[in-house]
């Protein structure tokens, strides 16, 4: 999304959808809190949300708004949205292959050193079951 306006912009949020909100490049904010540029604000469990540019703007600020129903089973956990168990255990060794800088599949942003991402947590000694989306 486009917008200029210092008045906080307030979206819909059909129940049980959750939203992400990227600042682009330029901070927001998003339900109060601060977003720098190149971060991702998340937003669930709310009927709707509200965002505004920062009072330094003056020009057209740009946000990727990401969201709504997730339409078949899916397997959170941490910071990955997987189709199944395996693909959740294929994704973090990618992350901390990353993290050693020997993978491409998870390049941080710019200038960033890899070895200063956040490792990611141990996988729980159970087998990951998907979510299933609510009935309306």
């Amino acid at each position: 999304m486009r917008f200029a306006s210092h008045d906080p912009l307030q979206l819909a949020i059909p129940d049980g959808w959750e939203f992400g909100i990227l600042a682009l490049d330029e901070p927001l904010t998003v339900e109060g809190v601060a977003v720098p540029p190149g971060h991702l604000a998340v937003v669930a469990g709310q009927d709707s949300l509200s965002v505004s540019v920062g009072a330094d703007a003056g020009h057209v600020v740009r946000a990727l708004v990401l969201g709504g129903e997730v339409p078949e089973p899916f397997v959170p956990w941490w910071n990955f949205v997987a189709g199944d168990h395996d693909e959740v255990v294929a994704w973090r060794a990618a992350y901390e292959e990353a993290r050693a800088g020997g993978s491409t599949s998870f390049a941080p942003p710019p200038g960033v050193d890899p070895g200063s991402l956040v490792a990611a947590p141990p996988l729980p000694s159970v087998r990951l079951l998907p979510k299933h989306r609510s009935p309306a």
